[in-house]
């Protein structure tokens, strides 16, 4: 799932094919949809690349996922047009929505596998190899990273690294209600 927006969440955004102006060129995805396999807790994990890059010739911005499977672009003159060629922020994580968020009783939904983000691989959600591309135009881990929780007792987000030299793994997710989070 992708959301965009433009104005830090004050009056626009949107999700996958909401998003006015995106053409699909490929029909082997439905944009929007679950892709399969699927990792499972304490069992086999399945990896998925996702790039979003623009094309200099067109300011188009396209959406390529499992190494070269382009699934579609958003054209210049659509809502990514005002990146302007860069991005001030970029976000990495999970969303869940329901009418009971911050509500009691919370909604039952999980993000991502279900399970907390300290369950670490194998067990929570993660994306790694997180990269941007800079102004030097290399592909490069983000100089500041943060996590961010709106609801800390029903979802977590963490940014863990492993070992000295490594890159740090995003986890995140949780089981939304629970005995913490009525």
């Amino acid at each position: 799932m992708f959301y965009l927006q433009k104005d830090s969440y004050k009056t626009t955004g949107c999700f996958d094919l909401h998003c006015s102006g995106f053409v699909q060129t490929s029909s082997k995805v439905a944009f929007g949809g679950a892709l399969e396999p699927a990792s499972t807790e304490f069992g086999q994990q399945y990896y998925i690349n996702v790039d979003i890059f623009m094309d200099p010739n067109t300011n188009n911005w396209w959406l390529k996922i499992k190494e070269d499977l382009i699934i579609g672009y958003w054209p210049a003159s659509t809502l990514l047009f005002y990146l302007n060629h860069s991005s001030t922020l970029v976000e990495w994580g999970g969303q869940v929505y329901s009418s009971n968020v911050k509500k009691e009783p919370h909604t039952k939904t999980g993000m991502g596998s279900g399970q907390f983000a300290s369950g670490l691989r194998g067990n929570a959600c993660y994306m790694d190899n997180i990269a941007i591309v800079d102004f030097s135009m290399q592909l490069k881990y983000p100089q500041w990273v943060g996590t961010w929780a709106d609801e800390q007792y029903c979802y977590t987000a963490l940014n863990y690294q492993e070992g000295y030299g490594t890159l740090p793994v995003f986890y995140f997710g949780g089981p939304g209600q629970n005995f913490n989070c009525p």
